[in-house]
C-alpha cells in the first residue's frame, strides 16, 4: 500500500471511529452502568423497600431471563428492520425502563417486572451493534480491532461507576427522594438521550452514510463485498442456521453459563458484601438510617476496588495473551485464581476483615477469563455465522446470570451470612475450571482429527497448527482489546497469509 493509500485509510477509519465507535462506547458504558446500578442501590433500596435477600435476589437475576428469551428474536429483528434503527429502539427502550426503577414501591413484583423488561431491551443490542460493524470493517482482523474499543468500554464502566452510584446515593433526601432514586434516575435519563440520537444519526449502512464522502462510501462498500466474496470462495461464509446448529456454540455457552453462576453472583452482591464486612453484620436490618445513607455510599465506593481490580488484570491477561499467542492457560488461570480467593473469602468472613476484602478483591479475577471465552466462536465461525453463533451461546449462557444472584440471596436467606454461599461459589467456579479444560483439549483433539459441520470443511484449519494460533491471536483477544495504535490493521503479516490462501 503507498502512502498515499494508507492516509486515505487512516482518514475514513478516524471518520469511522468517531461515527461509529464513538457512540458504541458510549452505549456500552451505559448499558453496563444501567444494568449494574441495582448493586449499588441495594443496601439502600433493600432497607426502605424491606426487600429480604431472596427478593434482591431474584430481582437481580431475573433481568438474565428475559435476556436469555428476547435474544434470539431480537437479533431476527434487527435483521428485518434495520440495525441502525434497532439498536437506537433498544437504547431508549432500556433506558426509559432503567428510569422507571426509581419509581420501585415495595411491591417485589414491580422489581420483577422492570428488570424483566430491561434484559429483554437489553437483549439484542451487543448481537445488533456485532452486524453493524460488519457492514463496514472488512475483515476478521479489522473487525476484531472494532469491536476491541467496546470490549475497552465495558471495563470502563465498572471503573466509574462505583465513584458516581456512590455520590448519588449521598443526596439522600434532596427533593424528598431516596438516594438509589436519584442513582436510577441520573443514570437512566443519558441513556434515553443516548438512544434517541443513535435513532435519529446512526448510518445504516456505507453507502449513503452523510460522513464519508461518496468515493469513501464506494470504497468501504467494496471492500465489505470484496472480503464476503473471498470467505465465500474459501469456504467460510456461513449462513446463520450454521451458526446456530453449531454445536460448539452451545457447548461454550453452557460452560460460560456456568462462570457466569459466580461472576454475576458477586456483581450484584458484591455491595452488600462489603457492606457485611465493613459493619461486622450479615445485614443492614440493624443499622439506623443514617448509617444505611452513609455506610451505603462507602460500600458502593469500596465496591469499585473488586470492579477495578477485574478491569486491570482483565486487559493485562487479555494483553499478554495477544503477545504469547497462548489462549488454553490465559482462559483456565484468571478462573482458578477466583475459586481460590473465593475459599480465602469464605474462610475470612467474620474473622479476619482485611483478608476478607483481600480475598473478595481477587475473587474477581475470575473476570478475566470472560474474553477469552467470547473469542472461541471467532476461530470457527464468520459472518453471518459469527453473529446467530455468538448470539446462541450469549443466550444459553444467560442462565449463570438468572441462577447466580437468586442462589446466593436463597442459600444466605436459610443459613445466615455469606459464608456459605462463598462456599457454594468456589465450588461452580472450581467446576467452571474443570469443565473448560476438558472443552477445550476436546475441541482441540477433535478438531486435529477430522473436520465437522462448523471446522475445516468450513475452511478452517487445525488448533494444532501455527495458523490456527495466530488467528487466535489476531481475531479472540483483539475482539477484546485493540492495539497500541488504535489501528484497524491489527495483524497485517496474518491478514496477507489469509489473502494468499
Amino acid at each position: 500500500m503507498s502512502q498515499e493509500e494508507s492516509m486515505v485509510t487512516n482518514a475514513v477509519t478516524r471518520k469511522l471511529h468517531l461515527h461509529i465507535m464513538l457512540r458504541f462506547c458510549l452505549l456500552t458504558v451505559l448499558n453496563h452502568m444501567d444494568r449494574a446500578n441495582l448493586a449499588y442501590a441495594s443496601v439502600q433500596l433493600n432497607v426502605d423497600l424491606k426487600f429480604s435477600d431472596s427478593v434482591y435476589g431474584l430481582g437481580s437475576g431475573i433481568f438474565f431471563l428475559g435476556y436469555m428469551v428476547f435474544q434470539i428474536p431480537s437479533q431476527l429483528m434487527a435483521e428485518r428492520v434495520g440495525t441502525n434503527r434497532w439498536i437506537g429502539f433498544l437504547t431508549l427502550g432500556w433506558g426509559i425502563v432503567a428510569t422507571c426503577m426509581a419509581g420501585l414501591t415495595s411491591n417485589p413484583t414491580h422489581l420483577y417486572i422492570l428488570r424483566f423488561l430491561l434484559g429483554a431491551f437489553e437483549a439484542g443490542t451487543f448481537p445488533a451493534m456485532w452486524a453493524h460493524l460488519t457492514k463496514f470493517y472488512a475483515g476478521g482482523p479489522d473487525l476484531a480491532a472494532a469491536w476491541g474499543f467496546i470490549g475497552a468500554a465495558q471495563p470502563l464502566a465498572q471503573v466509574i461507576g462505583a465513584p458516581v452510584a456512590s455520590g448519588l446515593l449521598l443526596t439522600d433526601g434532596f427533593l424528598n427522594l431516596h438516594g438509589w432514586q436519584w442513582l436510577f434516575l441520573l443514570e437512566g435519563l443519558p441513556t434515553i438521550c443516548l438512544g434517541i440520537w443513535i435513532w435519529l444519526t446512526l448510518a445504516p449502512g456505507p453507502l449513503g452514510a452523510k460522513f464519508l464522502s461518496a468515493a469513501e462510501q464506494d470504497s468501504v462498500h467494496q471492500q465489505v463485498k470484496h472480503n464476503r466474496e473471498r470467505m465465500a470462495k474459501e469456504g467460510g461464509e456461513q449462513s446463520t442456521m450454521d451458526g446456530i446448529r453449531c454445536w460448539k456454540v452451545w457447548a461454550q455457552g453452557f460452560g460460560s453459563g456456568w462462570a457466569g453462576i459466580m461472576r454475576y453472583g458477586a456483581m450484584y452482591w458484591t455491595p452488600l458484601i462489603v457492606f457485611s464486612i465493613i459493619k461486622g453484620k450479615s445485614a443492614a436490618s440493624g443499622a439506623t438510617p443514617e448509617q444505611v445513607k452513609v455506610s451505603g455510599a462507602v460500600a458502593a465506593l469500596l465496591a469499585g476496588v473488586p470492579y477495578s481490580w477485574s478491569a486491570l488484570v482483565t486487559y493485562l491477561n487479555a494483553r499478554h495473551a495477544k503477545r504469547t499467542g497462548e489462549m488454553y492457560y490465559h482462559l483456565l488461570v484468571p478462573l482458578a485464581i477466583g475459586a481460590l480467593a473465593l475459599a480465602v473469602l469464605a474462610g475470612a468472613l467474620g474473622h479476619n476483615t482485611y483478608v476478607a476484602f483481600f480475598g473478595l478483591i481477587l475473587s474477581s479475577t475470575s473476570q478475566a477469563s470472560n474474553p477469552l471465552e467470547w473469542g472461541y466462536p471467532a476461530t470457527y465461525l464468520s459472518g453471518p455465522a459469527l453473529s446467530s453463533g455468538w448470539a446462541v451461546a450469549n443466550c444459553i449462557s444467560a442462565y449463570g446470570g438468572v441462577v447466580g444472584p437468586y442462589l446466593i440471596g436463597a442459600v444466605k436467606a436459610k443459613y445466615g451470612g455469606y459464608t456459605i454461599p462463598m462456599i457454594i461459589m468456589t465450588a461452580v467456579n472450581s467446576l467452571a475450571v474443570v469443565y473448560f479444560a476438558i472443552l477445550l483439549r476436546f475441541l482441540s483433539a477433535k478438531k486435529a482429527k477430522k473436520p465437522d459441520n462448523c471446522d475445516e470443511e468450513n475452511g478452517q484449519t487445525s488448533p494444532d497448527s501455527h495458523e490456527w494460533r495466530q488467528q487466535e491471536s489476531c481475531i479472540a483477544r483483539d475482539a477484546y482489546m485493540p492495539n497500541r495504535e488504535g489501528s484497524l490493521k491489527v495483524n497485517d503479516e496474518h491478514q496477507q497469509n489469509r489473502d494468499t490462501k
